[in-house]
């Protein structure tokens, strides 16, 4: 056989190989992990960073698009919104019984 007409058909039937899909972005997870410092360190002042951190960190564990940065986010959201939610709590009892009591006995002397 001459070495110039060498068969090269099975050139094609090496297999396939798989192709890894590429990485989803970590943008989702990153804005949640935002948010939820922002709204830890006190910028939750209506509570709703700290719920979009919330939703936005369920969604990147779910998608795996920057799983570690959406537990964080979460983390950092639900302590965020529990700080809040205290705050509210710490608020209305203020406006119940201090304000409302001394309010009462500023009004009875008029």
């Amino acid at each position: 056989m001459d070495g110039n007409n060498m068969n090269y058909t099975d050139y094609n039937n090496y297999g396939s190989y798989d192709v890894a899909e590429p990485a989803a972005e970590p943008t989702v997870g990153i804005v949640s992990m935002v948010l939820g410092i922002l709204s830890v360190i006190g910028f939750n002042i209506i509570g709703i960073p700290g719920i979009v951190a919330i939703v936005m960190g369920i969604k990147a564990i779910k998608n795996n698009a920057g799983k570690g940065f959406g537990i964080a986010g979460l983390i950092t959201g639900i302590v965020g919104t529990l700080f809040f939610l205290s705050a509210v709590v710490i608020l209305a009892f203020y406006l119940i019984f201090y304000v409302g009591i001394f309010g009462i006995a500023i009004f009875a002397n008029l």
